[in-house]
Formats: C-alpha cells, structure tokens, sequence
C-alpha cells in the first residue's frame, strides 16, 4: 500500500517529521555560518590591510541600510508566525502540511536575519566602520539562536508537541 506523501510518519527518529526538522536546523545552519563568515572576514580585512576606504558620503543610503537591518531583524519573528499561522479558508488549494509551512516560515525567517548580517557587512564598506558588521552580525546570530528549529515547535500534526500535552510512556 502506498503511502501518502503529504503525511508525515511520526514515528522514531528517521521518521519524516525527524528528517525534515533536520534540513530545517541544516539551512539554519548554513545561514548561521554566513554570518559568522561575514564577521570574520569584516575582521581579516580590517585588521590586515586590506579594508577599503569609506566610500564617501554615504549616510543617507547608510542610515536607509541601518533602518533596513533593523527592520529585517524585527519583522523575521513575525513573518515566520504569520506564515504558520492558520490558512485563509477561502484558499483555492488544500493548506500544505504543517511541516512543509514549519520548514518555509523557518527558511524565511532564517534568510531576514541572515540578510542583517550581509547589511552590516555592506554598512561597514560603506561607512569605513567594521562595527556595523560586527554588530549587526552578532544581532543576527543572536536571531537565529532563539529561533532555532526544534522538534517541540513543529506542528503538532506534524510530530510536534501542543502546549501542556504529555508525552506518552
């Protein structure tokens, strides 16, 4: 009998629902390490010579990067809760599985904050100040920690825990 690829098998750690929080937590991941490298090569430029002078006059497109930054960094907790939140029920197609909106929010969520650390990467060249990026960098990993995929986040039909529901056993 075959089985439904848009249902999840709970059971067991190599289950769907294990396997698909687990390329979740790989792209947060990845994402998290760009911003690390960003910072780190922010710090190898700066300190070994090779740092560009400030381009200039640039303050009103940094101070629009800055707000930019900022902006990503607050609207990416938002944007994940408003993609898992319950569908229109007047969409034409059936709402996607728990997992495939958990795995979409979290991915979005993760590319705002990523997307902080390339600003103040970008805010550093700009402005000749390797802090932005620093900073920035650090507010983005910072992001991603407290967000960080986990099992008790998925939705419940997808393998993951109500508030307050004891596990069986």
């Amino acid at each position: 009998m075959d089985r439904d690829p848009r249902t999840l098998d709970e059971t067991g750690p190599g289950g769907d629902a294990a396997q698909a929080l687990l390329k979740v937590q790989v792209i947060a991941g990845a994402m998290a390490l760009t911003a690390v490298t960003v910072a780190g090569m922010t710090w190898f430029l700066a300190n070994f010579g090779g740092w560009p002078a400030p381009a200039g006059d640039g303050s009103p497109v940094a101070g629009a990067l800055a707000i930019a930054a900022a902006a990503a960094l607050l609207a990416a907790p938002f944007v994940e809760r408003r993609m898992l939140g319950p569908s229109a029920p007047s969409a034409p197609r059936p709402p996607s599985p728990g997992i495939e909106r958990y795995q979409r929010a979290k991915t979005i969520g993760f590319a705002l904050r990523e997307l902080v650390a390339l600003l103040g990467f970008v805010l550093a060249i700009l402005t000749g100040e390797p802090l932005w990026c620093y900073g920035l960098s650090a507010a983005a990993l910072v992001g991603m920690a407290l967000a960080w995929p986990r099992a008790a986040d998925l939705p419940p039909r997808a393998g993951g825990r109500t508030p307050g529901s004891v596990e069986p056993g």
